[in-house]
C-alpha cells in the first residue's frame, strides 16, 4: 500500500525504504529482547528471594517470644 502511494507521489527510493524497514525491524526486535531478558531476569530474583527466604527459614527458624518479664 505505502509503496503505490510513495510511487505514485514520485518520493519513492526502493533502497532508502528497505534500509529503513530493516532499521524498524532491528529496533523492535531489540525492544523485545530487551523486554524478554527483563521478565526472565526478574523471575530468576523473586525465585531466588523465595528460595532464600525458605532456606533462611528451614536454618533459622524464628525462636518463640519469652517475655522474662512474665513467671512461668
Amino acid at each position: 500500500m505505502w509503496t503505490k502511494i510513495f510511487k505514485s507521489l514520485g518520493i519513492y527510493d526502493q533502497d532508502y525504504h528497505q534500509k529503513y524497514r530493516k532499521y524498524l525491524y532491528n529496533k523492535r526486535y531489540k525492544t523485545y529482547i530487551n523486554l524478554v531478558a527483563n521478565d526472565i531476569q526478574e523471575n530468576i530474583r523473586s525465585m531466588n528471594k523465595k528460595q532464600i527466604q525458605e532456606l533462611m527459614n528451614k536454618k533459622f527458624p524464628e525462636p518463640d517470644f519469652v517475655c522474662p518479664d512474665i513467671p512461668k
